[in-house]
């Protein structure tokens, strides 16, 4: 779409009463910084909407309008794009759903031939289509295109089991198998058999999430020697005796799980053939080598729950799904199996008895069970030798070892999976999502009890750094690499949580950004430290498999985003930076990155718009919230910032700059009692912060609480002894609290801090004219002048006073123009110009004058003598109650000097 047409359509949109003009905004915002989109892209309308303004319902991807040049590729209200994969059951195409605007995938399977087929087909298919699991990919359609049958299903974009099977770890065997199970026993539930569970039908996503696909549909309807039932088809290596034989059970979906378990584990099929045939002889006929002779550090527990899976005896084999589960269970957690048994001497030849009772006579099984127990006897001595023992012992602790590793995969995979779960949370359940988070770091703490890895350590670690507790998480990294000093992921992560550290201090608001990031250095430089010390650039997943952890989608986002991180911080290659984020966008669709171009961004609109987004890639995402309630903060929107906070601390509670910058917003509303009660809990959350004790000063401050404001900037200053606000404002407390010498010293501190400084130098000159000391006010006053010559015009006012006092000849008349008229008024009734009561007639327009012109009142009364009624004046000026206005210190001054 051109620009000016766009553009048009969005004024459109506005006309009609739509959006807003700032939707539009909003929208241009994030239209610049996404190439290729357009404002219409972003504006919040619906396809009824978009159809009447004659605007696209939505942009379609390139390839989509490409395919759609070609007629043939349309399938009703499908598009097909590309060819994904093809074999013996038809072709899968990725494909675009018109009317759904999604991508999906369209599985063309082999025309079926008679009527009846094609309805057992269909039926079975509608049947599974009704599958809602989290683990069971999703059918949408069953349909026929020029009598092929086809079927709509969710797209997953990721990779099969069978390509995945050489790149996984022992823990991740165990829990992508475990979720098989689920979904099958779901399926079981619903009274649905899959018959053909192999490595080929099952999916993982780039997030690491599990689909089994092709419920009641995975079937070769014509395949050689199985045309004869319906229930004979699947895959032979995975089929199960009986339903090689035509009778397929639940029972024979939990015999292809534990062949699927058993090729994961060890690198092969069950039974190996030339022809589909010779395999399924062996299938009906034969045992598959036990597992441990294939791998013998295979643990013993898990060659146990495949073999029980794997029995040809029906009675034997796990009774359904929910039987293998607990076990599975048990293989991840370390605990022992419920229902498989490890084998033994008896047990093997119990299975040869029972596969050919022909073959062995009572009286030969016996002889070979005492034969068997001589033989055992035999190895019981040579394991008493010593080394052998030490042998023993140690094969012992590496399997319990090799359990934790299990346990802790389960746990990994829990922390992942309810981080997913927090940050796609809405406002009704992300205390859900937290609690749930927060249930696994539980259970992590019992485990390092007993087994306190630095890989533990690790995985709590990154739990605590999704629900936000930064110190929590880098406590348990430092304690991770003090077992284990060279544990790369620890560093890496440790990096990532303090440079999270150092952003926030950076979006701390109610300070100087200058003086933010100064005092933020040494937690930027122990970040960049440790990013240094973290993942070897192409090494990460090795570095990560080699200390038993999985690695996830997870860290592949976390590896780019830290990679940008380096580029801006540690190579100053903003371009560098900016690009790796875009680009793993682009490929992962992650709100971290979203996030980071956001904070990288150059004006707050962008920051804004590029925050709106990764909230709406993840609304429960308490950064992005905390990110554009800041922005909003800075530019001047305290309105629409204080919901932007009260979100992002609805999701981290214990995230005290969020409480920090709400405060500050609460008080740019003049909410200052709401700012205090934040401040209080910001500092309670992190007493270590001298600008949340400061800026919770200037809040009491503008409460009247002049003594609760002191001790506030006098923790501050404790906190940072070079706080030169802190003393400042700590000044100007003082100064209202009478206490004038405290307030001259505070200035000269604030002088000695920052040089020469105009508001420091009249601020000392009001607390040494109330000392009376009016030479050295004068210096201040003049000084500050200098200093800043088109400065605050009060210090005009105050120096005609002090001059005055001084007998000094007044100044030439204060030139404009002027933000406030009433300076020139004040400096001409100093100056004689004008009568006293035209000049406090002038004075009653607001309560701050009335205390000012009778502060000026007074003065000129003392020039000219007249005590009694300067003292009046004096009484008008303090009874007003602005303790904060240097008149109302001033005259409670000359009030104390008159009695």
């Amino acid at each position: 779409m051109d620009a000016p047409d766009d553009a048009r359509l969005a004024r459109k949109a506005v006309d009609l009463g739509w959006v807003s003009l700032l939707d539009v905004e909003r929208a241009e915002e994030t239209a610049r910084v996404l190439p290729g989109t357009t404002i219409i892209d972003h504006l919040p309308l619906n396809d009824a909407q978009r159809r009447e303004l004659g605007a696209p319902a939505r942009a379609l991807p390139s390839e989509v309008r490409d395919a759609l040049k070609d007629p043939s590729r349309r399938v009703g209200r499908y598009v097909l794009v590309a060819l994904i994969g093809a074999g013996g059951m038809g072709s899968v195409f990725r494909a675009w759903d018109g009317d759904l605007r999604r991508w999906v995938a369209i599985k063309f399977l082999r025309q079926i031939g008679d009527d009846t087929a094609r309805a057992y087909f269909r039926r079975e298919a509608l049947v599974a289509a009704s599958l809602d699991h989290p683990n069971i990919a999703k059918m949408y359609e069953v349909g026929e295109r020029e009598g092929a049958p086809f079927i709509a299903m969710q797209l997953v974009e990721g990779e099969t089991l069978a390509d995945r099977r050489g790149r996984m770890g022992a823990a991740e065997k165990i829990a992508v198998v475990k979720r098989i199970a689920e979904a099958i026993g779901f399926a079981h539930g619903k009274g649905v058999i899959h018959r053909d569970v192999k490595p080929g039908n099952v999916m993982v996503d780039r997030e690491g999430h599990v689909y089994v696909m092709d419920f009641g549909l995975a079937k070769e309807v014509e395949g050689p020697g199985l045309t004869q039932a319906p229930s004979a088809v699947g895959t032979p290596n995975y089929m199960a005796p009986e339903q090689a034989r035509g009778r397929a059970t639940a029972q024979s979906d939990v015999y292809a799980i534990g062949a699927i378990l058993y090729e994961l584990e060890a690198g092969r099929p069950p039974f190996l053939g030339a022809t589909a045939a010779e395999v399924l002889v062996q299938v009906t006929t034969s045992e598959p080598p036990w597992p441990r002779r294939v791998v013998p550090g295979l643990s013993e527990d898990v060659e146990a729950v495949i073999l029980k899976c794997m029995e040809k005896d029906l009675s034997r084999r796990y009774a359904g799904v929910a039987e293998l589960i607990e076990d599975l269970a048990a293989l991840e957690t370390g605990e022992a199996l419920v229902h498989a048994r490890r084998r033994t001497v008896t047990y093997v030849l119990a299975r040869k008895v029972r596969r050919n009772p022909k073959a062995w006579t009572i009286g030969t099984a016996l002889g070979l069970l005492l034969a068997a127990g001589a033989a055992f006897g035999t190895v019981q001595l040579v394991r008493a030798r010593r080394a052998e023992r030490l042998r023993e012992e140690e094969r012992r602790l590496n399997e319990r070892r090799e359990e934790a590793l299990r346990r802790l995969a389960a746990f990994s995979s829990g922390v992942m999976e309810r981080k997913h779960a927090l940050r796609r949370s809405g406002p009704a359940n992300s205390g859900t999502a937290r609690e749930e988070l927060r249930r696994v770091d539980e259970a992590l703490g019992r485990f390092l009890q007993e087994w306190p890895l630095p890989q533990g350590y690790y995985i709590r670690a990154r739990g605590r750094y999704y629900l936000g507790d930064l110190d929590g998480a880098q406590a348990d990294l430092r304690r991770a690499l003090e077992i284990e000093p060279s544990f790369r992921p620890a560093w890496s992560l440790l990096g990532m949580a303090k440079m999270e550290l150092y952003q926030d201090r950076l979006l701390g608001t109610g300070e100087m950004r200058a003086e933010r990031r100064r005092r933020a250095q040494p937690i930027l430089q122990e970040a960049l430290e440790a990013l240094r010390r973290g993942w070897e650039p192409g090494k990460e997943r090795e570095e990560a498999e080699r200390w038993g952890l999985v690695w996830s989608l997870d860290d592949q986002v976390a590896r780019r985003l830290a990679d940008a991180l380096r580029a801006e911080y540690i190579e100053g290659d903003r371009a560098t930076a900016v690009r790796l984020l875009r680009e793993g966008h682009a490929q992962y669709r992650a709100e971290e990155y979203v996030s980071e171009l956001g904070f990288l961004s150059s004006t707050p609109g962008e920051n804004i718009a590029l925050q709106s987004q990764a909230i709406d890639l993840a609304p429960g995402y308490a950064k992005a919230w905390f990110r554009r309630g800041t922005a909003r903060v800075t530019s001047g929107d305290p309105s629409r910032a204080i919901p932007d906070l009260d979100r992002a601390i609805e999701l981290r509670p214990g995230h005290a700059a969020a409480h920090n910058n709400r405060a500050n917003a609460r008080s740019l509303r003049g909410d200052h009692a709401g700012a205090v009660a934040d401040y209080d809990r910001a500092l309670a959350l992190d007493a270590r912060e001298p600008i949340v004790a400061c800026n919770r000063g200037k809040a009491k401050q503008n409460l009247g609480d002049s003594a609760g404001a002191e001790a506030d900037f006098t923790i501050a200053i404790e906190l940072k002894p070079d706080y030169a606000d802190a003393f400042y404002s700590r000044a100007s407390v003082r100064c209202s609290l009478g206490d004038f010498a405290g307030s001259a010293r505070d200035y000269e501190r604030v002088l000695a801090l920052k040089g020469p400084y105009a508001r420091a130098l009249s601020g000392r000159g009001l607390a040494r004219y109330c000392r009376r000391e009016f030479p050295a006010a004068l210096a201040d006053l003049a000084a500050a002048r200098l200093v800043e010559p088109k400065g605050d015009a009060y210090v005009e006012l105050l120096l005609r006073v002090c001059r005055a006092r001084l007998r000094q000849r007044p100044d030439a008349a204060i030139r404009g123009p002027y933000r406030d008229e009433w300076v020139p008024i004040v400096a001409s009734f100093l100056a004689g110009e004008i009568e006293e009561p035209a000049f406090l007639l002038a004075a009653t327009a607001s309560r701050e004058r009335f205390c000012e012109a009778h502060f000026y009142a007074g003065s000129r009364r003392l020039a000219d003598g007249n005590s009694a009624a300067a003292r009046t004046h004096f009484k008008l000026c303090v009874a007003t109650g602005l303790v904060s206005f240097s008149e109302h210190a001033a005259a409670t001054a000359e009030l104390a000097a008159l009695r």
